[in-house]
């Protein structure tokens, strides 16, 4: 095997490692930035906490309260054009 291909197929090892069941594409890369970004610290313990990060953290849960709220807005107006569609 050539050193190319090596980091593709750790690559993929890695990612079976993180991976959930039902996990987003999305999830996914962020758990693998995550986690590539501690390996190049050489551990978490080494990982610097800036106060963008802690911001960034504070705010991840209106972040996503916001993205679940739209995603129910594009799936009910989805099911309205469904119902216009079916009466036409």
């Amino acid at each position: 095997m050539d050193t190319g291909q090596a980091s593709v197929e750790m690559g993929f090892s890695v990612n079976k490692d993180l991976v959930v069941e039902n996990e987003s594409e999305q999830t996914l890369a962020a758990r693998r930035i995550i986690k590539d970004h501690i390996i190049h610290f050489n551990g978490v313990t080494n990982v610097e906490i800036t106060r963008n990060m802690v911001v960034g953290t504070r705010n991840a849960r209106a972040r996503y309260a916001n993205y679940l709220a739209q995603q129910k807005k594009e799936q009910e107006a989805e099911k309205r054009n469904k119902k216009k569609k079916r009466r036409n």
